[in-house]
C-alpha cells in the first residue's frame, strides 16, 4: 500500500564577508552605483513611517518618501521587502489598507519585485469591514516590464463594476508569484484574483481560492500565456466564463497543478476561446458547470498528459475533446481522489486513494521529475496519473534475532566453567 507521508525542510545560509558587512553598515543608506535599489517595509500600518505604499511610491519615482530608506540605484530591478523586526518569522503578519476609494496599490515601476520570503508571509488586505471598494495591486507598466511577488497574501480586494482585478490587475507587464496566496478577491467584470490583458502570468507553489468574477474567477487573461506550476486552484466562480481560469486568445500551461471546486456557467476549471490548452500530470477533479465542467473550449481541442479530468460535476468532463496527441490520462469515471487537503507540500491537493486506477497507472517517460508536493517519481513500478504521486510505505528492515555459533557456545562454555571453578576454590578456601 502507498501512503503520502514525506518530510519537507528549508535550509537557508547566509555567510557574509566582514569586509562587506562592515562597508554597509557605514554607508547605511548611501546608494551604491550599478546595484539595484532595495526599500525596506518598516510599518505594518498604510500611513506613516516606510509603509509598503511608500516603498512602491518610492520606487515608482525614483525617490524615497515616507521615510523611506533606499540603498541602491533606482530603475534597475528594484526590490521591496519587509523589516524582519516588524515582521518576524512565525508571525501572523498583516498590512491592512486604508478604506477609502480607488486605494490599491499602484505600480508603474519597471521590473519590481516584492519579497517577503525571508518573513515566512506577508498579507497585504483589503479590511473585511471596509465599505469602499478597490483592489491589492494595480501595476500599469509597459510591455516587457514585470512584477514579481514572493511570499505574499493578498485577500479581500474588491473592484467595482467594469473594473478587472480584485487582487491583482497587470495590463502588459509579466507577472510571476511564487509561494504566494490570493484569496476572497472579487471583481464585478474580470479576474477575481488576477486580471491581465497581454503579458504572462506565471504562478509556482501557489494557490487561489476563494475568488469570484463574472468572467475568470481565479484568473482572466486575454492574449498572454498562464503558466502554472506545482500550483492550486479552488473554490473559485464565475457567473460566466471560467471558474478557475479564463483565457481568451492566449496559452494556458498546466503542469503538476490542481483545479478543484471551482464553478461557471461555462468551463468550471478552464475557459479558452481560440487559443490553446496544455495539460501535464495536472488534476482537474470537483470542478462544475453549465457546460464542460473540467474544460470548455470554444474552437480547439485541449492536450493532455499524463492527468487526470473526472469527477467533474454537471457537465461533461472536457468539451469538446483531447488533442491526438494527448496520452496516458484518466478522463471520466472514477478516480478515486481524496478530498482536497494537505497533503504535504506548498499547496492543498488531490490523494490518490487505496486501489485507485491511477496509481501506478502509466510509464514515467513525460512526467516531471517530481510530482505538485516534491514527491520523486516514480514511487512505484510505475507513474501515478495525475499531480499526486501516492509514496511508497517504506517497511524497515526487520533485525536478526541474535544467534551464538559454534565457537562462541565454546567460549562461553568455558567462561562459565571458569566461574565455576573459581567458585569452588572460594568455598575451599572459606
Amino acid at each position: 500500500m502507498r501512503t503520502s507521508q514525506t518530510t519537507f525542510a528549508r535550509h537557508n545560509t547566509i555567510m557574509q564577508h566582514p569586509l562587506a558587512l562592515a562597508l554597509t553598515l557605514a554607508l547605511g543608506a548611501v546608494p551604491l552605483s550599478g546595484e539595484a535599489a532595495t526599500i525596506s517595509v518598516t510599518s505594518a500600518g498604510d500611513a506613516g513611517g516606510c509603509t509598503v505604499r511608500q516603498a512602491i511610491v518610492s520606487m515608482n519615482t525614483g525617490a524615497v518618501s515616507g521615510g523611506c530608506v533606499a540603498g541602491g540605484t533606482f530603475g534597475s530591478s528594484d526590490t521591496i521587502n519587509f523589516d524582519s523586526g516588524i515582521f518576524p518569522t512565525g508571525n501572523t503578519n498583516a498590512i491592512t489598507l486604508g478604506d477609502s476609494a480607488n486605494n490599491q496599490l499602484s505600480i508603474t515601476a519597471a521590473n519590481l519585485t516584492i519579497d517577503a520570503s525571508a518573513n515566512g508571509n506577508v498579507t497585504i488586505q483589503r479590511s473585511s469591514t471596509a465599505t469602499n471598494a478597490f483592489g491589492i495591486i494595480y501595476d500599469s507598466a509597459a510591455a516587457g516590464d514585470s512584477l514579481t511577488l514572493n511570499s505574499l497574501t493578498l485577500s479581500n480586494g474588491k473592484v467595482a463594476a467594469f473594473v478587472q482585478g480584485g487582487g491583482i490587475r497587470i495590463r502588459y507587464a509579466n507577472l510571476t508569484l511564487t509561494n504566494c496566496t490570493l484569496s476572497g478577491n472579487s471583481a464585478q467584470y474580470s479576474g477575481g484574483g488576477i486580471y491581465s490583458q497581454s503579458g504572462s502570468v506565471t504562478l509556482t507553489n501557489s494557490t487561489l481560492s476563494g475568488n469570484s468574477a463574472q468572467s475568470g474567477g481565479g484568473i482572466h487573461s486575454n492574449t498572454g500565456k498562464v503558466y502554472l506550476t506545482n500550483s492550486t486552484l479552488s473554490g473559485n466562480s464565475a457567473s460566466n466564463d471560467g471558474g478557475g481560469i479564463y483565457s481568451g486568445y492566449g496559452k494556458v500551461y498546466l503542469t503538476n497543478s490542481t483545479l478543484s471546486g471551482n464553478s461557471a456557467q461555462y468551463g468550471g476549471g478552464i475557459y479558452f476561446h481560440s487559443g490553446q490548452v496544455t495539460l501535464t500530470n495536472s488534476t482537474l477533479s470537483g470542478n462544475s458547470a453549465q457546460y464542460g465542467s473540467g474544460i470548455y473550449s470554444r474552437i480547439n481541442a485541449v492536450k493532455v498528459i499524463n492527468s487526470i479530468v473526472a469527477g467533474n460535476t454537471n457537465s461533461g468532463d472536457i468539451y469538446p475533446g483531447v488533442t491526438t496527441d494527448s496520452a496516458g490520462n484518466f478522463i471520466g469515471g472514477n478516480p478515486q481522489l481524496g478530498v482536497l487537503a494537505n497533503n504535504g507540500g506548498p499547496t492543498q491537493t488531490m490523494l490518490p486513494q487505496t486501489g485507485s486506477p491511477v496509481i501506478d497507472a502509466i510509464a514515467c517517460t513525460a512526467a516531471p521529475a517530481t510530482d505538485q508536493r516534491g514527491i520523486s517519481r516514480p514511487q512505484g513500478t510505475a507513474c501515478d496519473i495525475g499531480a499526486v504521486e501516492v509514496a511508497v510505505n517504506v517497511t524497515p528492515k526487520a533485525v536478526p534475532t541474535p544467534t551464538l555459533d559454534r565457537w562462541a557456545l565454546l567460549l562461553l562454555g568455558g567462561v562459565l566453567a571458569g566461574l565455576g571453578l573459581a567458585c569452588v576454590r572460594r568455598q575451599h578456601d572459606g
